[in-house]
């Protein structure tokens, strides 16, 4: 296949064909306007003969459902040939925009040209001339002011012609002068493009894998950040689980999600199985189908079945760049770009520390490509999140606008019972924030966990001093209700993680995880503070630990939670200062 020259075109010749193919397609000669196509898609967009044949029917058929049609509900029948067209172009040039949007801003123009352009009226066509090109070129609208002029002109000399032949008129399109604005509006675009640095890298489509829930993606978001600056012009999409999705959505530097169910395999019996089988190998066809180039994996590959998991996603994807993490397992050597696993919290790097790794490690072959690096998380908030959240603070404070909210997370997340410290103690702790603080205590959570947080309102006895929001509000929509919270409170978890990134004043209880892989954000300015046990157990941490898992409930008696008091917790919020200055990361 030859390489495709979108960027690299002759003017001269692009304007010749193009003009050709105009004459057929109003003189009614679709064989002419097929030919011509097959011509264009091998010497302007490297396209092999069958490609180039295949394509130039789907140009052809889209321009003629077009002509005949006499409404927009017609028009839009030429999008069913137009959208693979475009499809199957932005595979071949490993381009950055939407098949789809492309699609239908190159319908638009085709309809006002028919209803709305006529002499000395050419501003809107012009506007969606650049608009399309603006989407297949990246550049400014602003910037294509000529060579969407010069697109309209043409298109006027063409008109003029039609016009005289439907009335009956011996008149014929000036088609010399036609060619000649075709060629200046193409060369106007050639000098535009000569004019801007284009990428250089090899690094065009970049997959980034986070199969992962809520605290462990926002975790690699400052990589993922720190990626697309990196590489600005590159396609970065991510691979994610349900949850992940919504911890990583409405992100600016991210260009597409997928999401996949990562728990249907999480044992070789589930990836067995007929019907889960079948979900994968049509996940695996489609991200084979995207042309990837790089792959980057943020995780450890601490379980022999997880990397055969993640070997076969990267044999599939066919990527000439896997980056990930290596503990010296042979069934990682997949991995071409790597990075020292040196276990959780291992030398006392956390999770954030690791995925800054992986993408130096990937741009540490490339002598010269800027590199920036903010450890800040981030989420996007969109206004009915926001605006529920203003509801529900506005409701709990009520008339008493000044009394501390403060918000517990009583759940952790997966492996979520493991981490839990006892709910006699979140009761405990929660009389003490009333009738010392004067404080008014929300219980968050999950669904799942309503009945936990149940339990610790009867358990505290305290009536409306403590509301149960388990479940009433999503990620985005408690990420929101933080940020107008004092203080938040909470197990490893995912909340946990959230406080990080709203802002506030925080104090989290690691018990069998460890504390140096997971903080959150704020911990090293002192704004969160961690409470582990303060006895040497030679146990601890027992999940995650060196480069190893562990069992998702942990040992019966949990020593490392349950010496944790209240009134250790209590003189945290003692010494925390609860006036500090908010820096959310939440937008």
């Amino acid at each position: 296949m030859k390489t495709a020259r979108i960027f690299d075109f002759e003017p001269d010749k692009l304007a010749r064909t193009e003009t050709a193919m105009w004459q057929a397609y109003y003189d009614r000669r679709p064989a002419k306007l097929f030919r011509l196509s097959v011509r264009l898609l091998q010497e302007q967009l490297g396209y092999g003969r069958a490609r180039a044949l295949y394509n130039a029917y789907r140009l052809t058929r889209a321009a003629f459902a077009f002509k005949v049609g006499r409404s927009r509900l017609d028009y839009e029948k030429a999008l069913r040939w137009l959208v693979p067209f475009y499809q199957e172009t932005h595979r071949l040039v490993k381009a950055r925009w939407n098949p789809q949007e492309v699609a239908e801003s190159e319908l638009e123009w085709w309809i006002i040209h028919r209803h709305d352009f006529q002499p000395g009226q050419t501003a809107s066509l012009e506007k969606a001339l650049a608009k399309l090109c603006g989407l297949v070129y990246h550049l400014p609208e602003s910037e294509l002011s000529n060579y969407a002029h010069y697109r309209a002109e043409a298109m006027l000399l063409t008109d003029e012609g039609v016009r005289a032949r439907e009335n009956g008129e011996n008149f014929k399109p000036q088609w010399s002068a036609i060619r000649a604005y075709l060629e200046k509006s193409y060369r106007d675009l050639s000098e535009r493009l000569n004019r801007t640095p284009r990428e250089t890298t090899n690094v065009k489509r970049i997959l980034a894998v986070k199969l992962a829930d809520l605290g462990d993606a926002l975790l690699v978001v400052p990589a993922l950040r720190a990626l697309k600056q990196a590489y600005p012009a590159a396609r970065l999409d991510v691979l994610t689980t349900e949850t992940g999705q919504k911890a990583l959505a409405g992100l600016p530097f991210i260009d597409n999600l997928i999401v996949f169910d990562k728990y249907l395999f999480d044992y070789p019996r589930q990836a067995l199985m007929p019907r889960n089988l079948g979900r994968a190998t049509g996940f695996l066809a489609q991200l084979r189908r995207e042309n990837y180039d790089t792959t980057i994996f943020f995780h450890h590959f601490s379980l022999r079945f997880g990397i055969l998991k993640y070997r076969a996603v990267a044999g599939v994807v066919g990527a000439k760049r896997n980056v990930g993490l290596h503990n010296g397992e042979p069934l990682a050597n997949f991995l071409n770009v790597r990075v020292e696993d040196k276990g959780f919290g291992g030398e006392g790097l956390s999770e954030r520390d690791y995925w800054r790794q992986l993408v130096e490690a990937l741009t540490a072959a490339e002598p010269g490509r800027p590199f920036e690096y903010d450890s800040r998380p981030q989420i996007y908030l969109d206004q009915a999140a926001r605006t529920k959240a203003q509801n529900l603070l506005a409701e709990l404070r009520g008339n008493e606008p000044a009394r501390p909210l403060v918000a517990i997370g009583a759940g952790g997340g997966g492996y979520a019972i493991a981490r839990r410290w006892p709910a006699i103690n979140d009761a405990r702790l929660a009389q003490v924030l009333i009738e010392q603080k004067k404080a008014r205590v929300v219980l968050l959570g999950t669904p799942g966990e309503f009945d936990l947080n149940e339990q610790i309102r009867t358990l505290a006895g305290e009536g409306n001093d403590i509301i149960n929001l388990a479940g009433r509000t999503s990620e985005k929509e408690v990420t929101a209700f933080l940020a107008g919270c004092d203080l938040f409170i909470g197990n490893d978890g995912g909340l946990a993680q959230l406080a990080g990134v709203t802002g506030i004043p925080a104090v989290v209880v690691f018990g069998p995880t460890n504390a140096t892989a997971w903080q959150p954000f704020g911990t090293e300015e002192g704004r969160v503070k961690i409470v582990q046990a303060r006895m040497d157990l030679p146990c601890r941490p027992c999940l995650y630990r060196d480069k190893t898992l562990g069992s998702r409930l942990g040992c019966a008696a949990r020593p490392c939670l349950t010496t944790i008091t209240p009134q250790e917790i209590l003189e945290t919020i003692n010494g925390l200062a609860l006036s500090y200055k908010k820096e959310s990361g939440a937008e």
